[in-house]
């Protein structure tokens, strides 16, 4: 799962074998549900981080330590 997820993050959002779902705001990223697993792809898609990988990689990080 996340092996495709990862080969197909330059594809638009129709052409992937595993959508985008709709869950959540924008700030985490693009977020994937398969197979009864949520998967968050921490990204600053928004520009909520200034386009930092690391703002979003240390947000996933607290996200993850807060559950």
């Amino acid at each position: 799962m996340c092996e495709t997820i990862v080969d197909e993050i330059s594809l638009a959002a129709e052409d992937k074998s595993i959508k985008p779902a709709a869950v959540g705001g924008v700030a985490g990223g693009l977020k994937y549900i398969h197979e009864g697993i949520l998967l968050k792809f921490a990204a600053d898609d928004a520009g909520i981080y200034g386009g930092s990988k690391e703002g979003a990689g240390k947000a996933a990080k607290l996200e993850f330590r807060a559950m």
